[in-house]
């Protein structure tokens, strides 16, 4: 039984007889070339010469009958990457990759990259800062509490352009950049409490002590906390008395 791709001249196939033929629906495809002997790609084209509507099942698949070498020409020859070829031959992304990998002809990523590059399609750049649609006003909360502000020029700032917002603070009121070295320690032990008074530059010796005593004692932490809560209220009642 001929297949597709297979190359078999037959002799000339009548227009009558292929009408005929193909106009019955219950008659598969495969089973008219048997009789006209030829094969698929054969009758697909003598299906087009003659202008014959092609059956819905048989129009998918023989509109890829004659893919394979435009895909390879098109592909080592001219260059061109997967999402280019889809649009020439109507053929869907997907489709093509596929036949492609079946071909054995898939570039490397580097080689891909390289294509889409100079035709034009290049990788839109990530927004960042104001223009980024996760913008929040400049200053986001890490998973461990602390308080980053966006320094996209800070010599200490990250991919996204943030920096600690403690460190940044600390480096204004002494008017330098902070050594790596040198720690801000929050004294109250919260973390997003970047007010002056209560950040204080240690060594790194100082700081793990601080740190350790922190983490080992809870109730340490709230009685600062609530001795600031009380300094709070003492101030705004100063200020009503006035």
């Amino acid at each position: 039984m001929p297949e597709i791709g297979e190359i078999r001249q037959g002799k000339d196939i009548s227009e009558d007889r292929l009408r005929v033929l193909y106009s019955n629906p219950k008659l598969p495809v495969r089973e008219i070339a048997k009789r006209l002997d030829c094969d698929l790609k054969t009758l697909y084209s003598r299906l087009r010469r003659f202008d014959i509507p092609l059956r819905g099942n048989f129009l998918q698949r023989a509109r890829h009958l004659l893919s394979d070498p435009e895909i390879k020409r098109l592909y080592c020859e001219e260059k061109e990457s997967s999402i280019t070829i889809a649009e020439k031959l109507g053929l869907s992304p997907s489709y093509t990759i596929k036949r492609l990998r079946k071909m054995g002809l898939v570039r490397e990523r580097s080689e891909s990259g390289k294509i889409s590059y100079t035709q034009g399609r290049k990788k839109p750049t990530q927004q960042k800062g104001e223009h980024s649609k996760n913008w929040k006003g400049g200053r986001i909360t890490t998973v461990y509490g602390y308080v980053r502000a966006y320094a996209p020029h800070h010599p200490s700032a990250d991919n996204n352009g943030y920096v600690l917002e403690h460190r940044l603070l600390m480096e204004k009121k002494l008017g330098r950049y902070l050594v790596p070295t040198e720690k801000v320690h929050h004294i109250n032990g919260i973390k997003d409490d970047n007010r002056l008074e209560n950040l204080q530059l240690v060594s790194p010796a100082d700081h793990q002590i601080y740190n350790q005593l922190c983490q080992h004692c809870e109730l340490r932490k709230e009685i600062r906390f609530l001795r600031w809560q009380i300094q709070e209220l003492s101030k705004q009642l100063q200020g009503r008395l006035i």
